[in-house]
C-alpha cells in the first residue's frame, strides 16, 4: 500500500540543491521547486531516504517528508465538490482543512492551502 507523502526541502548548497531536485524528479511531482508530491511504498521511502541521505549535508541542510496518509480509491468529482464545499464553509479558515490531510481527500482547497503553509514555513 503506497502512502502520500509531501517532501519539502531548503539546501544550503546550490549544487547539492541542484542534486536534490533531480533526485526527487524520480520519486514523486513538483508541487514548487523545493516542495514534491510523492506517493511511496515503505520500500521507496526507504530509497528515498537512503538516496537523500548521501547528497545532503545534514547539518545545513533540512529534508521533511510529511506523511499525509494511506492513498485511497478513486474519488468522484461530485465527492471532491462536496468536500470543498464543507472545507469552505463560512468562519472555517481554509488552513484548518490542512489538519484533516490524514483522511487523504484530493479537494483543491486542502492542496493550496498546504502549499501555502509550507510557502510561509521556509521564509
Amino acid at each position: 500500500m503506497k502512502t502520500r507523502y509531501i517532501v519539502s526541502y531548503d539546501i544550503c548548497d546550490p549544487k547539492r540543491l541542484r542534486l536534490v531536485h533531480k533526485t526527487m524528479l524520480g520519486y514523486g511531482e513538483p508541487l514548487q521547486y523545493s516542495v514534491f508530491c510523492c506517493d511511496l511504498s515503505a520500500s521507496e521511502r526507504i530509497m528515498l531516504i537512503s538516496d537523500l541521505s548521501p547528497i545532503i549535508e545534514h547539518r545545513e541542510d533540512q529534508v521533511m517528508l510529511i506523511d499525509i496518509g494511506r492513498l485511497t480509491g478513486a474519488v468522484s468529482k461530485a465527492s471532491r465538490r462536496s468536500e470543498a464545499a464543507q472545507h469552505e464553509r463560512p468562519g472555517t479558515a481554509n488552513f484548518d482543512c490542512v489538519n484533516r490531510l490524514r483522511a487523504v481527500h484530493r479537494c483543491g482547497s486542502c492542496w493550496r492551502a498546504l502549499a501555502a503553509l509550507i510557502k510561509k514555513e521556509l521564509s
